[in-house]
């Protein structure tokens, strides 16, 4: 990623290939099936939004709408995390349950927690996509303290009234709209 040559476009026309779609559908389907507790703050957004505008300032996108696009394809996707947060479930199908907590501070990382069969994973969030992840039972018990003790401190969005969820995702929803063009 570090040594990527050229615009936004170019890097998305190289990965837009049918086996990719099928991946990444996959992908999509998967996750759309498990139970899923997330835990935002104000500002989970920003580093996307941060991105965007770095790409924008030095002129990498080709298309003057790319932006534009991605704006809309970030609305698209926070509306979606809404209708979850509002159901309190992914998929009405099978019901897949669906949390959303509201931290009052920004941790210092981007902290995941897994488990396949019964066995946790932590997964911690380096630079852009990159991640590590390790299976340190310590680390894995400390980090599901940590979440535990984050969510009874955090509004539950998901059981919060209508008027506190609204103003949340349209607090998300105005940081975007300020970044299109």
């Amino acid at each position: 990623m570090n040594r990527a040559e050229g615009s936004y476009e170019q890097f998305m026309r190289s990965a837009d290939r049918p086996e990719l779609r099928d991946v990444f559908r996959g992908i999509t389907a998967a996750y759309n099936r498990v139970p899923t507790a997330e835990i935002w703050t104000e500002e989970t957004i920003h580093p996307i939004l941060n991105l965007l505008a770095h790409y924008r300032d030095f002129d990498k996108f080709d298309h003057p709408d790319t932006l534009a696009k991605l704006c809309g394809q970030l609305l698209e996707i926070l509306a979606c995390v809404e209708k979850w947060a509002t159901d309190s479930c992914k998929c009405r199908e099978d019901e897949t349950a669906y949390s959303l907590y509201l931290c009052p501070v920004q941790p210092g990382a981007s902290i995941m927690l897994t488990r396949c069969d019964g066995k946790p994973q932590v997964r911690v969030k380096l630079y852009t996509i990159n991640s590590v992840a390790t299976d340190n039972r310590k680390l894995c018990d400390e980090t599901q303290q940590w979440m535990d003790q984050t969510i009874a401190k955090s509004t539950n969005l998901t059981r919060s009234s209508e008027i506190t969820r609204a103003r949340f995702f349209d607090g998300m929803k105005a940081k975007v709209s300020a970044l299109m063009p």
